[in-house]
């Protein structure tokens, strides 16, 4: 079996893992501290596809399945 991710999933990863670097982590305990997340942030996150990613394009979605998803949220 290959559990190696295939281009699509790193790519995934990547955007994720850069969105959480750059825009996310500054400012997180101060979003932690009031309990909310700026909906700037929650647009920017769904534009990328980062949200949903597991709905239909036309949806807004990225299409993917659940284990490209689970690499979104970790």
């Amino acid at each position: 079996m290959d559990f190696s991710l295939s281009d699509e999933q790193q790519a995934v990863r990547e955007t994720a893992r850069r969105f959480a670097r750059d825009r996310l982590a500054p400012g997180y305990q101060a979003r932690e501290q009031a309990g909310c997340l700026e909906a700037g942030l929650v647009a920017e996150m769904g534009a990328l596809g980062l949200i949903g990613a597991e709905l239909p394009e036309e949806l807004g979605g990225l299409g993917v399945g659940s284990e490209t998803a689970g690499l979104i949220i970790e």
